[in-house]
């Protein structure tokens, strides 16, 4: 499943329809190894909407920082729940 989510980003951004902002998830209540995955997603994400940018500029370039946000998001809830068990 994970797989066909990537590849639908990756045809959209070619398309130029990047779907965004995406609809907000309580992260709280994700369990770790969904958070990591989601992490991990967000990350492909923006690494591709970097390269789409550089090559054609994006209709709404605004789109790198909520990708850069959703990461900074993910990355305090991990780093909450590690403390929290310390």
């Amino acid at each position: 499943m994970k797989y066909n989510d990537e590849k639908t980003i990756y045809r959209t951004l070619l398309n130029k329809k990047i779907i965004m902002p995406k609809e907000k998830i309580n992260l709280k209540e994700v369990n770790i190894v969904d958070l990591n995955e989601q992490l991990v997603t967000e990350k492909r994400h923006l690494q591709m909407l970097t390269f789409t940018h550089a090559v054609t500029p994006l209709e709404n370039h605004s789109q790198i920082k909520h990708s850069r946000r959703a990461i900074a998001k993910i990355i305090t809830e991990i780093n909450q729940r590690n403390k929290a068990v310390l």
